[in-house]
């Protein structure tokens, strides 16, 4: 009872008062990977209209904003929203740059689902790797907008940050240990060692 007034209030969060698509992949945190299989899904959230009144929608991946964006790669042309949950695709890397710049437009088929217009929706902006492309200026502009110019820091410059703050932890652990009593309680011989282990595993994982 709890977990499914949980995922209510979730799917009410997540998505417009007029939505009727909520993308279960991919989320904000999620990481695809140029050239690699990329797999979307989607189901209905409840509210009008309908997967089924929607019927065929083409999707697209796209930079930018909800409100102006530039598609980058279509999907497919038509597959209908209310009959199948999910499409598998390979990205093509020479579209765009790595970051999180991208989501995915889904847009009706049918000019009349909402008061005489074709439906549209967006799912969250995602992080794309192993991108081999440069934006144009267009595209560039749009994902400043989006973003409020924000840099998208990549995954590995943030473990290698992790690091960089791990390694100077143990620097000034070791300071402090130096100018401290030549012989250190048992809290501070087992903390040292700590440090070290949590360093030593992030730049084994950067390797």
């Amino acid at each position: 009872m709890l977990l499914s007034a949980l995922a209510t209030t979730l799917l009410a969060l997540a998505s417009p008062a007029s939505a009727a698509i909520f993308t279960a992949r991919p989320a904000n945190s999620t990481i695809g990977r140029g050239g690699e299989e990329f797999t979307l899904k989607w189901m209905d959230d409840g509210k009008a209209p309908s997967l089924a009144d929607i019927g065929v929608a083409r999707i697209d991946l796209c930079v930018g904003g909800r409100t102006n964006n530039a598609v980058v790669q279509q999907i497919t042309p038509g597959v209908d929203l209310g009959k199948q949950p999910n499409i598998t695709f390979v990205v093509n890397p020479s579209i765009g740059e790595n970051g999180q710049y991208y989501l995915f437009k889904y847009t009706s088929a049918s000019n009349n689902v909402v008061e005489g217009k074709a439906y549209e929706q967006f799912s969250a902006r995602f992080f794309m790797q192993n991108m081999t492309g440069s934006f144009s200026g267009e595209q560039s502009a749009l994902i400043a907008a989006a973003t409020s110019g924000s840099v998208q820091q990549q995954p590995t410059q943030a473990v290698a940050n992790t690091v960089a703050v791990s390694k100077s932890a143990v620097a000034a652990s070791a300071s402090a240990s130096a100018s401290a009593s030549s012989k250190p309680s048992g809290a501070e011989q087992l903390a040292a060692p700590a440090v070290l282990a949590v360093a030593a595993g992030a730049i084994a994982y950067l390797a």
